[in-house]
């Protein structure tokens, strides 16, 4: 019975996923305005993962000595970055979400459901965020849903995120990039290429099952679509990688290629198709001439110089959980609320705040992961982990949102999961 119910909410959690229905608690404030980073918000899916945590209690006693190790560091260093952040509430609710990506990978890890099955069910719950990111660029308008989590979004408004590009007939045109169900374009397309990259997998470790290949195709066309809706380069980058690597690292590499080849003809393809009547819009992406495009990598540039500042005053500690926009805040004070942001590197937000002590803890977490991916996991586990490696390295949303969080547990218990347990 238990075991039954556990799959339920595992399959449940999956398909809630990518959608941010949520409730918030505390609105974030910061120069007057409201401010993201500082919003306590429950959302919906962390009941989902509230009842997967009292289903997880069983499973603590059969833990290895290095996982309560593990558990121990973490509430330790967790305790002493609570105690000296400049904002313990924040710190407090990204404890929270840390200790819920915890539960996430130990759920999926211990499931009974066939890995092939649980890649399936995430590729498909990712999907859907798809055909709404496809319709959103298609049709340009974003509305605003409260029951699915979905904030407004229109080109003409500053702040959105949009491609400024030169028309066919000389025009400047704003167009909206593809948000699907989530908070940025740039997490939309994380999503949609890391999906793309555990399908591919998926049936490259299935028996072949006509049915779940042809359902799997169907599947890549409309994440391929979404994914180029979102004219995100990291995630681009991170699929071509990403694959790359998979097929490398198989056994039987050239046999790989040829039964995935269905898969990657469909998707250049689709990318081709999409492209041929917006091909002016990758211009941007790959300009040193765009207007906005010059903005973002300055700002980007610029947030590598703030955080040499504020890590000053932080090396050993770090500024707590969250607390990075705060922290930039007491050292260039009276910008405009949208400058209060993570910097673009989850690997140096992660140094900011949580110091010394986080790094040390951060490369004993690599060596149990390393050390505990299944054989038959590696390849999985290697591209999955080089994908978000790269994303991190151009985007902070694999740490400082809930979502990415979320995203990332889920991708790091499927690597870790073994299915003859």
């Amino acid at each position: 019975m238990i075991k039954n119910i556990e799959k339920f909410l595992i399959i449940i959690f999956l398909i809630s996923l990518p959608w941010q229905t949520r409730y918030i608690i505390s609105s974030g404030q910061l120069e007057n305005n409201y401010w993201e980073y500082g919003t306590i918000a429950l959302y919906a899916i962390d009941i989902i993962v509230g009842a997967l945590f009292l289903l997880s209690l069983r499973y603590f006693k059969k833990l290895k000595i290095e996982t309560w190790l593990i558990i121990i560091f973490a509430i330790l260093l967790l305790a002493i970055n609570l105690s000296i952040s400049l904002n313990k509430q924040i710190s407090l609710w990204h404890s929270l979400w840390i200790i819920e990506a915890f539960v996430i990978i130990l759920m999926i890890k211990r499931s009974s459901i066939r890995t092939t099955t649980l890649s399936l069910i995430f590729a498909i719950s990712a999907a859907m965020s798809g055909l709404l990111g496809i319709w959103q660029f298609l049709s340009q308008t974003s509305p605003a849903s409260k029951w699915l989590g979905l904030a407004e979004h229109q080109s003409g408004v500053l702040g959105t995120s949009v491609i400024e590009a030169v028309a066919p007939d000389g025009v400047i045109e704003r167009w909206l990039r593809s948000y699907g169900s989530l908070d940025h374009p740039n997490i939309f397309g994380g999503l949609m290429s890391l999906s793309i990259i555990v399908l591919i997998w998926a049936n490259l470790n299935k028996n072949d099952n006509r049915l779940y290949r042809i359902f799997s195709l169907l599947i890549i066309v409309i994440l391929s679509a979404g994914l180029i809706s979102s004219f995100s380069r990291g995630a681009w980058l991170a699929l071509i990688i990403g694959l790359i690597v998979l097929f490398l690292t198989q056994e039987k590499r050239w046999q790989a290629i040829k039964k995935s080849f269905d898969f990657i003809l469909c998707l250049v393809v689709v990318s081709v198709l999409f492209l041929i009547p917006f091909y002016y819009l990758l211009i941007p992406r790959f300009s040193n001439n765009s207007r906005l495009e010059n903005t973002s990598v300055i700002e980007r540039v610029s947030g590598y110089k703030e955080f040499l500042e504020i890590i000053k005053g932080n090396f050993w500690l770090g500024s707590g959980l969250g607390n990075y926009g705060l922290a930039l805040h007491n050292q260039i004070p009276k910008k405009l609320v949208w400058f209060y942001q993570p910097v673009h590197n989850v690997f140096v937000l992660y140094f900011e705040e949580l110091g010394v002590l986080g790094a040390v803890f951060f490369i004993f977490i690599i060596y149990a992961y390393i050390k505990n991916v299944p054989k038959e996991k590696k390849s999985l586990a290697f591209c999955l982990a080089l994908a978000l490696i790269i994303i991190g390295i151009f985007d902070h949303w694999p740490m400082s949102l809930h979502p990415g969080i979320i995203i990332a547990s889920s991708l790091i218990g499927l690597s870790l999961k073994q299915d003859n347990f």
